[in-house]
């Protein structure tokens, strides 16, 4: 069975570690609001969890390929294992209509 895909988060592969979160959020946020970002730089990855999953769809085709300090990001849909990689709590199911907020503080 595939793994559960969400629908208001993505997963930013192949980022820098010299890439500030605040770059991540101000390109993310080019796509629409952002609730919450966490950067892995040993594993050179984000979590960009957004609003609405229509500017999280936007944001998928959108930041895939995006080139910032010599890398070019890989996107892909987040999964319950990459919420758990990352200290969230996954929410989300098939009966929720707004997104999940379950980010740490």
């Amino acid at each position: 069975m595939a793994p559960q895909k969400s629908r208001y988060t993505i997963l930013i592969r192949n980022i820098s570690s010299m890439t500030p979160k605040s770059d991540l959020q101000r390109e993310a946020e080019r796509c629409g609001p952002v609730l919450a970002i966490a950067k892995d730089p040993k594993h050179k990855e984000a979590l960009v969890e957004f609003k609405n999953a229509g500017d999280a769809g936007y944001a998928y085709d959108k930041m895939h390929g995006t080139k910032m300090d010599y890398r070019k990001w890989d996107v892909s849909w987040a999964t319950r294992d990459n919420f758990s990689d990352f200290g969230w709590k996954w929410t989300e199911d098939a009966d929720m209509v707004s997104p999940p907020g379950s980010y740490p503080k």
